[in-house]
């Protein structure tokens, strides 16, 4: 299917209340693994698509693995719900701040 054609019926489905599926959050999760695996086979850090993993894993978790990936922000909710918010302190180590 053409990108054009994607967009188009993403939009028709989004007027009609409801996304049409892209792609599972069992992919999303498998993906992000793949692309993990590899970076580290070179050496490279991953940090963004470790946080990406890890939500799609709760994700599976929670029992969305046919859900359409933009689930995971179920995992994002269910973190905000079972968390407490860090101070700047907690969240970001006292030399990293100094550096700005």
């Amino acid at each position: 299917m053409h990108r054009d054609e994607s967009a188009t019926l993403r939009t028709r489905s989004r007027e009609q209340g409801r996304l049409t599926m892209q792609a599972a959050v069992t992919d999303g999760f498998a993906s992000t693994r793949l692309i993990a695996a590899s970076a580290r086979e070179r050496n490279i850090a991953t940090p963004m698509l470790d946080l990406a993993s890890a939500l799609f894993a709760e994700c599976l978790d929670l029992d969305y693995r046919r859900e359409d990936m933009s689930a995971v922000i179920a995992a994002i909710e269910a973190r905000t719900d079972a968390a407490t918010v860090p101070t700047l302190e907690e969240a970001v180590p006292e030399r990293r701040r100094e550096r700005g």
